[in-house]
């Protein structure tokens, strides 16, 4: 399985085949029950976020081969698109009109911002998905105590996401080998000498 992480083609077919999916499902629902009524404008929304979903996905399968980066990539961008959905669809405070919604918008630029200015490394990644997490821990506690409703219960999924993120990431993050570290200290000590 940990070889199949590794493979472009898997995420691609993946994330592409899924999108697909994802789009004809509620079309595909439409003809059965009057209960899914989705719209053209529907539609276009729903296919531009799953199309910037896919196409960070290309980008990031681009950084690293190792399996663990991908899949903590791969649950980054899939906890920020479901979170952004849900948001929109439903809202997360009150309804989807509430303006005290915009807020999560925050937690998906801390997310994005966080990740291009480590430059996608993956401890930097770690400490940003970790951070996400924070972000979005602290606004469910801001808005229990501001009385903007209970939302600790509906925020726990996506704090425990960006912090499974944060954990693969950190996984993913090459460490030294003894022989590489012995090398290294043995580089150290014949510069020291060829330096008296």
């Amino acid at each position: 399985m940990l070889t199949q992480l590794t493979t472009t083609r898997f995420w691609r077919i993946l994330a592409w085949g899924g999108s697909a999916v994802i789009l004809l499902l509620p079309a595909v629902a439409m003809q059965f029950t009057t209960d899914v009524q989705w719209t053209a404008a529907d539609f276009l929304v729903a296919g531009g976020m799953l199309l910037a979903v896919c196409l960070a996905l290309e980008g990031l399968l681009r950084v690293s081969q190792d399996p663990w980066y991908r899949l903590a990539a791969a649950l980054s961008v899939l906890t920020a698109l479901l979170l952004t959905w849900a948001n929109a669809a439903v809202g997360i405070i009150g309804a989807e009109t509430n303006p005290q919604n915009r807020v999560f918008v925050l937690v998906v630029l801390l997310a994005m911002l966080g990740s291009l200015i480590t430059g996608f490394r993956p401890k930097g990644m770690a400490q940003t998905m970790l951070l996400t997490g924070v972000l979005q821990a602290l606004i469910a506690l801001v808005a229990y105590v501001s009385a903007w409703g209970n939302i600790i219960a509906i925020s726990a999924p996506f704090v425990l996401l960006w912090w499974s993120a944060a954990l693969l990431f950190r996984l993913s993050v090459p460490t030294a080998t003894p022989a590489a570290e012995n090398a290294a200290h043995i580089a150290t000590a014949d510069d020291s000498t060829h330096g008296r």
